[in-house]
């Protein structure tokens, strides 16, 4: 293999896919350590809400990945200024850093207004709405929030820098930030915190304490969040969650919560421009003529209460959520050839999938 074959297989290989294994390897692993420390960091309620989502935001890209890359695609084809194809390997190698941290810089605009808008909120949210902090949180994904992600890369592809490639340095970004989700971590050498996002100054960003919300944006490197202004040093362990908890565990509510909460909104509005002018405000505004929302509480971890209802079905709860990861294992792992071969099958395993992560998120609801 030659130099620039390597080089592009850096930049375009399919890292999270990849990794997947070793997600749920780490996450079994911190499980343990947690029940052998007595540490209580998963509830089997919560770790299998966020997997389920994370599986129904996997298998729902299937079905819209073309639509979440044509912006891009259309954008690269007819605005592109330069190709970069044709430069020599080690061209390729110092465009494969700059395309990381212009990924990096791009993750952490839209991650900042996808907590300053409603719009990018709704679909972001669903990150957010673990009352735990633990690799499973990680894997707790949206559906919808590439609708809102893709314009922030744009830019790229007007300058020229091919999809697979933007592509692939994302996934880094992506399988990085997967380890930052624990709290096993303390902090590291105060260089590495100053440079890099770490688990302390992630924690902050799942926080739903007053002075940590909407805090330390960053993906790879904190030093974006140091530049603009929004970095906050962790000072003591956060509550964690969203300011009004989901109270649920179906994951397509966990999916649509914040859109159904934006569509009443507008309805409810007595105003046309207010209608229109809440999907671009902050989370928490609202329309003149509704009722304000209160301000945020001050939170402390001994005495907040998480959304935890018994059930004595917790091992049906268990099996429904097996199979449904049974089944979604083929539909994301099957290569391209073979599953349009497989059509219909593979149809009946997304049906089944999606149903058994939906019946195992209404057995936890039960009292």
């Amino acid at each position: 293999m030659t130099p620039d074959e390597i080089v592009l297989k850096i930049m375009t290989w399919p890292y999270v896919k990849t990794f997947i294994p070793l997600f749920l390897l780490l996450i079994g692993f911190e499980w343990y350590w947690s029940v052998r420390k007595q540490k209580s960091w998963y509830r089997v309620n919560d770790a299998m809400s966020s997997l389920s989502c994370g599986i129904f935001s996997q298998l729902t890209n299937i079905v819209f990945r073309s639509a979440s890359l044509f912006l891009y695609v259309y954008f690269f084809e007819k605005y592109s200024i330069y190709d970069f194809t044709h430069i020599s390997w080690q061209g390729k190698v110092v465009v494969m850093v700059l395309v990381f941290l212009a990924c990096d810089l791009a993750y952490y605009w839209f991650h900042r207004y996808a907590h300053e808008i409603n719009l990018g909120w709704a679909g972001h949210v669903v990150h957010h709405q673990s009352e735990e902090y633990n690799f499973t949180t990680a894997l707790r994904q949206s559906s919808t929030q590439w609708i809102f992600s893709n314009f922030f890369h744009l830019p790229l592809a007007i300058v020229g820098i091919p999809i697979e490639w933007q592509l692939g340095m994302m996934g880094i970004n992506v399988v990085y930030q997967f380890f930052i989700h624990t709290r096993a971590v303390g902090r590291f050498h105060p260089w590495i915190e100053w440079i890099f996002n770490t688990p302390s100054h992630h924690r902050v960003h799942h926080a739903r304490n007053p002075k940590y919300l909407d805090r330390n944006y960053a993906g790879t490197l904190i030093i974006w969040d140091r530049i603009f202004g929004t970095f906050q040093v962790e000072e003591e362990e956060p509550v964690y969650g969203i300011v009004n908890p989901l109270k649920t565990f179906n994951p397509f509510k966990a999916q649509v919560y914040y859109y159904v909460v934006l569509w009443q909104d507008m309805l409810a509005a007595p105003h046309w421009m207010d209608k229109l002018k809440l999907w671009f405000k902050q989370p928490g505004w609202r329309p003149q003529g509704l009722t304000p929302y209160p301000q945020p509480p001050e939170l402390d971890r001994a005495t907040a209460i998480k959304f935890d209802p018994s059930t004595h079905h917790k091992w049906l709860a268990m099996i429904l959520f097996l199979v449904g990861l049974a089944a979604a294992v083929p539909v994301l792992f099957m290569p391209g050839a073979a599953t349009t071969k497989l059509v219909p099958i593979m149809f009946v395993l997304f049906v089944l999938s999606l149903a058994g992560m939906f019946s195992s998120g209404m057995v936890f609801r039960r009292r």
